[in-house]
């Protein structure tokens, strides 16, 4: 969900690779006066996301009782947040490692463990077989719905630093945003095809046209 401080009336709508690990961490701590730590309850690993705020989609979020807040959120542009889906939840986590393909993905090109090119070439698939993948290389839109208007701040990613500077003021606390979803080796727009860039600024095209302005 989107995370909500009543006391302080502030609303940050979390959407997945625009550092949104490492905000709900800050923003928990503010909320509860600790560290989160993640555990284990009845052999099921619960972490920020499952534990606390997960991210769901605009349409489910009851923006009626935030009316009055200051509302906020994060972005990146679509190209990085689909590097970043591959490198930390394709290669680093292995989501795609074990998906049940069918004779037709096969004959199509579909494999498991798939490299940059194929992932993209077929991402759409990718997304239906993975569940995961499907959340991390969902639109910004699903988050943040079609009107940036809503948002009293977007920050790009580059700038989070002030967005947590921002929420120490409305605060009262100071908040330092680390690194949480570190995996390895970055991939680039340098590494892509113009075919490949060119596919995926069809994918985002609304992304592109609703959120463009606020990406750097």
């Amino acid at each position: 969900m989107s995370v909500h401080l009543f006391k302080h009336e502030v609303s940050y709508f979390s959407v997945p690779k625009c550092a949104c690990t490492s905000l709900k961490l800050c923003f928990f701590e503010i909320e509860n006066g600790f560290p989160f730590r993640s555990y284990t309850a009845n052999g099921v690993s619960k972490h920020i996301h499952n534990a606390a705020y997960p991210s769901v989609p605009y349409a489910k979020v009851r923006r009626g009782r935030i009316a009055s807040h200051w509302k906020a959120a994060v972005v990146r542009h679509p190209i990085g947040r689909v590097l970043s889906c591959f490198k930390n939840r394709v290669e680093y986590h292995g989501e795609l490692d074990n998906v049940a393909l069918t004779d037709e993905d096969r004959e199509n090109g579909v494999v498991t463990s798939p490299d940059l090119p194929t992932f993209i070439r077929h991402l759409e698939r990718y997304k239906d077989l993975s569940p995961p993948v499907r959340h991390h290389a969902e639109p910004l839109s699903h988050f943040l719905g079609t009107d940036p208007g809503y948002f009293d701040r977007i920050y790009p990613i580059s700038k989070v630093d002030e967005f947590a500077e921002e929420i120490g003021r409305r605060t009262g606390r100071i908040v330092k945003v680390g690194r949480e979803q570190v995996s390895g080796s970055k991939a680039s727009r340098k590494d892509l095809s113009a075919e490949e860039v060119s596919k995926l600024e069809t994918l985002f095209a609304e992304d592109l046209e609703l959120y463009g302005e606020f990406f750097e």
